[in-house]
């Protein structure tokens, strides 16, 4: 390549960093070379060339500071342009990359109860959680895939609202460790699973009927206690809704909350204890109970009672079943639900035990149940009528 093709890309910006660094050598050699030559003696007529051979290099570099700065200014504009429209449009960038715990069932409402992670932790909680009710997940996004998780659950045992924390970070949700310690109620049913199993005693966690009476009638009626009932044998859902009828009937205030099922053989482990609120209380999700019949008992009331119980527990149990990628991977949590599903399709959804709420008297009116064979009060509080 001659020196003047290397020029000519030099002046229009198409040389390598290779061919720049070779054309300005060159050019510090004319430099050189011209300040030489104007110090000797030039005849007169030659002056003029050696002028205008230096003002053509000062234009040429004039023209390149300028065409740098050009492009400094450009790159800087792209690079704004670009930050801006990322802080633009990060919402929906995250939404695409990163799980997204604002998505809903009904994108025509506002109503933050349509959030799927609301009924996702609410499933998870009634089954595992005898005494929490899940009323709702609060979601504040905080950009870029991360998240600020408030869990607002109703607290059985202490009548009031209770709350717990935790984060979503891309495609993984963090709870506080109290959130899952609400599930471990092992050894507080008598024939609960194996290795679980202990006998109604005098002195033991579960009172044998006859020392909780001696107990219950001491009682001052104020009170109202949470108690865990154990049955002798397990009871089916006609026999549990028949009880459920004769509560109600009764009308003395004492109601049956989580009821625990038997998702596996007496002499087999299955963790954790599994079971549903006869209730039905909590918000109605019809987009849900479309997909998973009897998902909300409230929507079922004029159906035969131990249709929907039944329905009820295994639509709890295919939906987590169906979410299996939301528990196991997101929440790092592991429940046995298809063993759980295929044992209760199997042997039906029975009962060995259930939590009651009342008064001392009206707990002892449990107690002449024939299949009651102990008790586990687990928490109390004063309830004064009309205060």
């Amino acid at each position: 390549m001659t020196f003047r093709e290397l020029l000519g890309k030099y002046k229009n910006g198409s040389a390598t960093p290779e061919e720049r660094e070779q054309a300005e050598r060159e050019l510090e050699k004319f430099d050189a070379l011209t300040e030489y030559m104007l110090e000797q003696d030039f005849p007169q007529e030659e002056q003029p060339k050696a002028e205008a051979a230096e003002g053509e290099l000062k234009k040429i570099r004039r023209n390149i500071k300028q065409r740098n700065a050009v492009l400094v200014c450009l790159a800087a504009g792209v690079a704004c342009g670009v930050i801006a429209a990322a802080c633009y449009f990060e919402p929906a960038i995250s939404k695409r990359l990163w799980y997204d715990p604002t998505e809903v069932y009904n994108p025509d409402t506002e109503d933050f109860s349509t959030q799927k992670i609301n009924s996702h932790i609410a499933v998870i909680s009634e089954l595992t959680m005898p005494e929490m009710r899940m009323d709702g997940v609060y979601v504040r996004e905080q950009g870029w895939g991360r998240y600020d998780l408030t869990l607002q659950q109703w607290d059985y045992s202490r009548v009031e609202n209770s709350y717990s924390y935790g984060v979503v970070t891309r495609n993984k949700i963090e709870l506080r460790q109290d959130f899952f310690l609400q599930s471990c109620v092992g050894g507080i049913f008598s024939r609960s699973q194996y290795g679980f199993r202990e006998e109604p005693s005098q002195d033991g966690i579960i009172r044998d009927v006859e020392s909780a009476r001696a107990v219950l009638e001491k009682l001052p009626e104020y009170i109202r206690l949470e108690a865990y009932i154990s049955l002798s044998r397990d009871w089916d859902m006609e026999e549990l809704a028949a009880f459920c009828e004769k509560i109600e009937r009764r009308e003395d205030g004492t109601w049956i909350g989580w009821t625990a099922v038997r998702t596996a053989p007496e002499d087999t482990q299955l963790f954790p204890m599994a079971g549903f609120r006869v209730s039905g209380d909590g918000w109605m999700l019809n987009e849900v109970d479309e997909r998973y019949p009897y998902y909300e008992i409230n929507l079922h009331k004029d159906e035969p009672v131990a249709e929907v119980l039944s329905g009820h527990f295994k639509s709890l149990l295919h939906y987590t079943i169906d979410h299996k990628d939301f528990y196991n991977k997101k929440m790092d949590y592991q429940i046995r639900d298809e063993e759980m599903l295929e044992y209760v399709e199997k042997n039906g959804v029975n009962t060995y035990g259930f939590v009651c709420y009342g008064t001392p008297q009206e707990i002892l009116k449990v107690l002449e149940e024939p299949d009651v064979e102990g008790i586990h009060v687990s928490d109390s509080s004063i309830s004064v009528p009309g205060l």
